[in-house]
């Protein structure tokens, strides 16, 4: 497993109870930025694999605006 620390939330846009997408910074060394979509409430400090073999994670997108766009269009 490769986990990572929540360091930051920059953007959180959340449809129901169950999904969200969110534009965060993680502690990652390579690429800090991540925008997923989860199945669970993500908050700052949570640690957690930002990853497609975390089966709480839905989608990953581009971590611009853009890919936040497009992750909150997926919610919709």
């Amino acid at each position: 497993m490769h986990e990572h620390k929540i360091v930051e939330i920059k953007e959180r846009h959340v449809i129901n109870r169950d999904y969200e997408a969110v534009w965060m910074i993680m502690d990652c060394p390579v690429m800090p930025e991540k925008v997923v979509v989860a199945r669970r409430s993500l908050s700052v400090g949570d640690v957690f694999d930002p990853h497609f073999s975390n089966e709480n994670v839905v989608g990953r997108f581009p971590p611009s605006e853009y890919g936040f766009d497009l992750a909150c269009d997926l919610l919709t």
